[in-house]
């Protein structure tokens, strides 16, 4: 795995804050992630094969949640541009789907 393109996280470690500029979706690999409030709810967790931090760079708005590791995880860093690319070539019926979802 490409280490530019992937991180590594420890229990506990923040991958980004509710506020932050986003910079990346993640791809989970590996590993569990847990989604909180900028209140400190837990919302829910994010495992293998999912995807998370994407609302936030697709939008281009603050993450509006955190995340944490909450077990070792490893996932792949999509850059923003590459994530709009892959969105841009989507069908249009899922793109509909996407859009209205992250505008709720």
């Amino acid at each position: 795995m490409n280490k530019k393109k992937s991180i590594v996280c420890q229990p506990g470690d923040e991958i980004y804050a509710a506020g932050d500029k986003p910079q990346f979706a993640y791809l989970v690999i590996s590993g569990i992630v847990s989604i909180y409030s900028s209140s400190g709810t837990l919302l829910g967790s994010i495992g293998p094969d999912e995807v998370f931090g994407e609302i936030s760079s697709y939008l281009e708005r603050l993450h509006s949640v955190t995340a944490i590791a909450k077990t070792n995880v490893v996932a792949v860093k999509i850059p923003k541009m590459e994530l709009k690319k892959i969105i841009k070539n989507t069908h249009p019926v899922i793109m509909g789907m996407l859009r209205s979802t992250y505008l709720r």
